[in-house]
């Protein structure tokens, strides 16, 4: 119909000039046809428009953690939340539709303390939670030797987010002792500036904060130890005392740090391994390590008790926005009654042992004697999605994580980042050239496991693509 208009105003071009409605008045003139070119241009900018609130959507139909539950007649069961795997209750919906509820998303910012109230409700009405003043569980993890192989290790334990311990790792040169005179001879005159946990700042990372002593002397500071709830933490060994590395050997299981891959002055290459040094007693609040890595600590001197909670249960951990609101050595279990759900690992690290702590797990940790450690965070295969997204985070405020995380997503894509580490330790100074080698076995980001997401999007785009494309060819043949 449209085509024959046209044709009929392309030979009549004063037709409609000169038609009039039976009373002699002039019709109206009807709009102009617009053009094949006009209509395709506005066309190709809704189907752009189309396509990307279908990655939007899909994107926010991915981040749901499972299905609607049916209603309950608890009071305040029916909600609006986000229920993303990073959102701010995961773990809280499911507990809720575990009784019944029924869980819509909706606001991002939506308040959590209405949700936590309402999990609060559903533990008391719970005769097996009501008067339980415990964790679910409290286990320790799985010991491993120096032997197990990287495989193993990469697929059961860091890709699936457990903590585990190496016994007998010995990755210093055991010719030398790592104690407070070693560190006194090499560093001692390096400038340190530690810490105190006070769990009255909610607001700080991990409770902790400046100590009033302020800045003073390595040597200064390990000679006073002893009298003191000074805590030395994450000093970087690289920055500051970098002769000191050379004596180390970074176990097999940790060598493939994407970080070490970026280019020469890249934000965080030189921020790890870093030293711990605290006198018996101190101790840090909750937190979460930065950039949704991986870590590991190599315990040097005395030893530390450590509890951890796996990332799946963040959102029973009572959060600020920068730290948790609940310790996990002195939990009030009435006021943090969803402390009651959680699945706790303890262990206690000893001189010689390594500790892994996978990415997104919740910890606290106390010296129970005065302590030596070297920790170290790194970015593999296995929390490389995590670590994107944490780098994305950062990218909005520090131009330097921006370049670095543009680099490591350019790698991922052509394929250069290794999966599996060697089975040998590195020295420290291959360590730090390896990302002039090419491992044989390399990652696409679509090999990762969560990548089936991104396909579910990618595809989905394309049919909402091809149906558009459809429409503009229905329209521009006239049919």
């Amino acid at each position: 119909m449209l085509r024959r208009r046209e044709q009929h105003n392309a030979q009549h071009p004063d037709s409609s000039e000169n038609e009039a409605e039976p009373d002699g008045s002039p019709v109206h003139q009807r709009p102009p046809v617009p053009s094949r070119r006009e209509r395709s241009w506005k066309t190709y900018l809704m189907m752009i428009l189309l396509g990307s609130a279908g990655i939007i959507a899909v994107a926010k139909v991915q981040s749901t953690d499972g299905k609607f539950g049916s209603k309950a007649d608890h009071p305040g069961c029916s909600l609006f939340m986000t229920s993303g795997p990073y959102g701010i209750g995961s773990q809280m919906v499911s507990y809720a539709r575990h009784w019944g509820c029924r869980v819509f998303l909706g606001d991002p910012w939506s308040d959590a303390s209405s949700l936590r109230n309402v999990v609060h409700e559903l533990i008391d009405s719970s005769p097996e939670l009501r008067n339980k003043k415990e964790f679910m569980s409290v286990r320790k993890p799985d010991v491993l030797k120096m032997d197990c192989p990287v495989k193993e290790f990469i697929d059961e334990y860091a890709g699936k987010g457990v903590p585990v311990l190496f016994k007998d790792a010995n990755i210093t040169n055991s010719e030398r002792k790592w104690g407070t005179n070693f560190w006194r001879e090499k560093c001692g005159d390096r400038p340190v500036t530690p810490s105190r946990y006070n769990r009255e700042k909610k607001n700080n990372w991990a409770g902790m904060e400046p100590h009033p002593n302020g800045t003073v002397p390595l040597s200064t500071y390990v000679e006073n130890l002893a009298n003191s709830d000074a805590y030395l933490h994450d000093w970087a060994l690289p920055v500051h005392c970098p002769e000191v590395l050379e004596g180390i050997t970074i176990p097999k299981y940790f060598t493939n740090d994407y970080l070490q891959l970026a280019s020469h002055g890249s934000k965080y290459r030189n921020e790890w391994p870093s030293l711990f040094i605290g006198p018996k007693s101190s101790e840090t609040g909750v937190h979460v390590d930065n950039l949704g890595s991986h870590a590991w600590l190599h315990q040097l001197q005395g030893r530390k008790k450590w509890r951890i909670v796996r990332s799946e249960q963040a959102s029973l951990m009572y959060s600020t926005p920068f730290s948790y609101n609940i310790s996990l050595f002195d939990t009030d279990f009435e006021e943090h009654k969803m402390a009651r759900l959680l699945n706790v690992y303890e262990v206690i690290t000893e001189p010689g042992d390594v500790i892994f702590v996978p990415a997104g797990a919740l910890h606290q940790v106390i010296n129970l004697e005065d302590s030596i450690a070297i920790t170290s965070n790194y970015i593999d295969h296995s929390c490389l999605v995590e670590g994107l997204k944490a780098l994305d985070e950062a990218s909005a405020v520090d131009e330097a994580v921006y370049y670095l995380s543009k680099e490591l997503k350019a790698k991922a894509v052509d394929g250069s980042l290794p999966v599996y580490p060697s089975e040998e330790g590195f020295t420290w100074e291959k360590f730090k050239s390896q990302r002039f080698e090419r491992p044989a076995e390399t990652l696409n980001i679509l090999d990762h496991p969560d990548s089936e997401k991104y396909i579910v999007i990618i595809l989905a785009t394309v049919l909402l693509t091809v149906a558009v494309a459809a429409y503009v060819l229905y329209m521009d043949l006239g049919v």
